[in-house]
């Protein structure tokens, strides 16, 4: 309850006594796997009701939706009523990006020891990205790859597996599994000189 003084220099007027909407939002931008958390302020003696895509539907004032995809993007509405009046729709607008991913052209390859290895990786998503991969010891990341196919360079120490572990472009990061590298050594070069040590002439 208060007191309420209208001013008007001209013409006529009157008094809209409709509910205003409530104030969204979410935790827009997600990535695909994320839980979306929707968020409406808080109205005395309201109820509320929630729509949105892929048939979406709530009656709870701050809905999520866990494991998003991409066809929950889009347009969420929120309507409330108060003492059977209800108000215009308030929308929040929700973008989903989709995960990067990466993998190798080549699973393995055979070098003469201590010889620099390459390794072709294909990327899909928003570049730059960033590729983490393990040695077997320790966890590197390589900063600055473009789609769609760049190079990591390795100089391994002998046989060994590289574990691509994980990427993220400029939106989201995957975690990678499965995706390994292996190199091989040639088997070191021997000879031995046999023959005579004394030969005829022409010989």
């Amino acid at each position: 309850s208060c007191n309420i003084t209208f001013s008007q220099t001209a013409g006529t007027g009157s008094t809209d006594c409709s509910i205003l909407p409530p104030l969204v939002s979410s935790d827009s931008p997600l990535c695909v796997g994320d839980t979306l958390h929707l968020m409406a302020e808080t109205i005395t003696n309201a109820t509320y009701a929630w729509t949105g895509p892929a048939g979406f539907s709530s009656p709870v004032q701050n809905p999520f939706i866990p494991d998003i995809t991409l066809n929950q993007a889009g347009d969420y509405s929120c309507i409330i009523t108060v003492n059977s009046q209800s108000s215009p729709p308030a929308i929040t607008t929700v973008l989903v990006n989709d995960l990067p991913d990466a993998f190798l052209t080549s699973t393995d390859t055979t070098i003469c020891p201590g010889a620099e290895v390459y390794m072709l990786v294909n990327l899909t998503g928003a570049e730059p990205f960033d590729v983490v991969y393990f040695d077997g010891g320790n966890y590197i990341t390589v900063s600055g790859l473009s789609a769609p196919l760049d190079t990591i360079f390795v100089n391994p120490p002998g046989p060994v597996t590289y574990t691509l572990t994980q990427v993220t472009d400029t939106a989201c990061t995957k975690a990678l599994s499965g995706v390994t590298f292996n190199v091989n050594n040639f088997p070191t070069a021997n000879g031995v000189l046999t023959g005579g040590d004394v030969i005829c002439p022409g010989d």
